[in-house]
């Protein structure tokens, strides 16, 4: 049996609706020092990968003037683009030689060690991402998940919270699991995001599929999609959307419907939209992505489902066995 680690949370992820759901941490910069460093917050991002802070957090006491702690090195610049927030931080890399996941309340659930996070500048006192997503640009750091030292790589995210070493074999309920083998991607052990077919039917016209990827991100409750065509209100308003991820020995993992409602903004033509569905999993909002003008060829399509889908189905991630798996949970309904 390998080595499971569960990351203590500072409260329950899900509260039964479909806004605020997140996952939280806490952190601790050398926590292993004479003076070790302020316990900080982060939430859990599944759609970054690496971590970012304030850059006090690196800091003796949290003041910047008292130094850094034992152990930390600042590196190069950085700025950071969030979509859909369209917020930039900008700030340092930091590689930091002990770090605290799961801090605070007795033993940290681990300590990952040499890990390069950002520090940043402008980043508000309590602003914390943990970003341990994959297919993600991995500029901002170390996915510290996948870095738990003697623990197989992988996470499983549930309602209840995250557990950190499972194998497709040794999950819990792992019969009622259903994966997809992932593509492997451009460096050694990293993986493509995950494949999903997309069914779009606008109100009044047939409905088209298409074959795309799919981000899971737990650090969005809303819904953002793009299928490489423009979607005006007459094509978005009323549509039905179908996402289904197909499996590794056929058939699909995971599928779910909703149907785009009404702008949240009654004088905004161009979203968010509200979201109709009888399912859990449904986002809070539905935000289309339009393909940009200045490519000649439209990007392939894509999700975002947001952390919503979590409500309805566990999640795993291995990155040793490049899988992922779906548990989906019944009753199914809001």
């Amino acid at each position: 049996m390998p080595t499971i680690v569960q990351v203590p949370l500072t409260h329950s992820p899900f509260n039964g609706t479909d806004a605020g759901n997140s996952y939280n941490v806490t952190l601790q910069v050398s926590p292993n020092a004479p003076q070790p460093g302020l316990v900080h917050p982060c939430q859990v991002d599944t759609g970054s990968c690496g971590i970012v802070i304030p850059e006090s957090v690196l800091y003796v006491d949290g003041v910047l003037e008292k130094g850094p702690l034992p152990g930390v090195t600042r590196g190069d610049p950085i700025t950071i683009h969030y979509q859909p927030s369209q917020n930039s931080l900008t700030g340092y890399l930091y590689t930091i030689a002990e770090l605290a996941v799961g801090a605070g309340n007795g033993a940290a659930a681990f300590i990952a060690r040499n890990v390069t996070v950002v520090g940043a500048d402008n980043a508000q006192p309590g602003e914390g991402m943990m970003g341990v997503g994959f297919g993600r640009p991995s500029q901002f750091g170390t996915n510290v998940f996948l870095n738990a030292p003697g623990i197989n790589p992988s996470y499983l995210l549930t309602t209840e919270g995250i557990w950190l070493g499972y194998t497709a074999d040794t999950l819990p309920n792992a019969a009622e699991f259903a994966f997809q083998k992932l593509t492997p991607g451009d460096a050694p052990a990293t993986w493509i995001t995950p494949a999903v077919q997309i069914t779009f039917q606008p109100a009044h016209a047939p409905a088209q599929t298409y074959s795309g990827t799919a981000l899971l991100d737990t650090g969005v409750n809303l819904m953002m999609l793009g299928i490489g065509v423009p979607l005006d209100f007459q094509t978005v308003s009323g549509a039905q959307i179908t996402l289904s991820w197909p499996g590794t020995s056929g058939g699909s993992i995971l599928s779910y419907a909703l149907t785009v409602g009404s702008p949240v903004a009654p004088d905004s033509m161009t979203g968010p939209y509200n979201v109709i569905s009888a399912s859990i999993m449904q986002p809070k909002t539905f935000l289309p992505i339009q393909p940009p003008k200045s490519v000649a060829a439209a990007p392939a399509p894509f999700v975002n489902t947001g952390i919503n889908v979590i409500r309805g189905a566990d999640f795993f991630f291995d990155a040793n066995a490049g899988l992922i798996g779906f548990r989906l949970k019944t009753p199914n309904v809001a």
